[in-house]
């Protein structure tokens, strides 16, 4: 928006930048009465392009994930049933059910995490293109102080990994719980146990929704954390650099 504005308020000491040259001609030949409805449309206009494609861009994953996921869920099936019967019975029964039930989906979210992150190296190329048409010098400032925001977030999410098996582990017990419990529910009824093993359910289920709310405050700070660097490192460019070196 801020070049659109650049562009609005007319010929500036650097000159227009060449991708704006099409915009600032419509808004030099626009009568004055109607500059502020040229620049408005426009802004209208590059927001509906922005989320028709990034409409496009979801729909086309979706479908994507879906059969990714879908397939890796029927392989993980064929081959727990291709396992030999000795192999079937040694291994949990609570580990084979997670495997299947829940891990292909936290596979389909990881195959998510790198479509976004190829998705936002895109963005990032093109963006670096327009900052360099602007100005090549606020382009490497940007980019040195850039570079110091992984390691922040390397830093803030440095328990990830640990995290991430005491999740699997939960996860892994509480499908034991349930599939022992369901599996055997008449001895459980015949001995009176009931109570008994709703205790041990809810000790297995307690410790599935603490690992996995750390897991999610830690995932959900990385978002708003990168947001406040990105805006701070933009305040201290806004800051530093002389508005007429913009167009050097």
């Amino acid at each position: 928006f801020v070049p659109l504005l650049q562009a609005f308020g007319g010929p500036q000491a650097g000159g227009t930048p060449p991708f704006l040259g099409p915009l600032q001609a419509l808004i030099d030949g626009a009568p004055e009465p109607w500059r502020v409805a040229v620049v408005v449309l426009a802004m209208l206009a590059a927001i509906a392009v922005k989320n028709l494609i990034q409409y496009a861009n979801t729909a086309l994953f979706v479908v994507a994930d879906a059969r990714a996921c879908d397939s890796l869920r029927q392989r993980t099936f064929a081959r727990v049933m291709m396992m030999p019967l000795a192999a079937v019975e040694q291994d949990s029964s609570g580990r084979l059910l997670n495997a299947v039930g829940t891990e292909t989906w936290r596979a389909s979210q990881a195959l998510g995490l790198v479509f976004g992150a190829v998705t936002g190296l895109c963005a990032l190329l093109v963006f670096v293109v327009l900052m360099l048409l602007l100005s090549w010098r606020l382009t490497l400032a940007a980019m040195v102080l850039m570079a110091a925001i992984p390691l922040v977030m390397h830093r803030l999410t440095r328990h990830m990994a640990e995290l991430g098996r005491r999740a699997v582990a939960a996860n892994t017990d509480l499908a034991e719980r349930m599939w022992g419990a369901l599996a055997g529910i008449r001895v459980i009824r015949a001995f009176g146990r009931e109570q008994d093993e709703v205790a041990r359910f809810g000790r297995a289920s307690d410790t599935v929704r603490r690992v996995f709310t750390r897991l999610t405050l830690v995932t959900s700070a990385t978002g708003p954390a990168t947001e406040v660097l990105i805006t701070a490192i933009i305040a201290a460019l806004a800051l530093a650099i002389d508005p007429q070196q913009v167009s050097l």
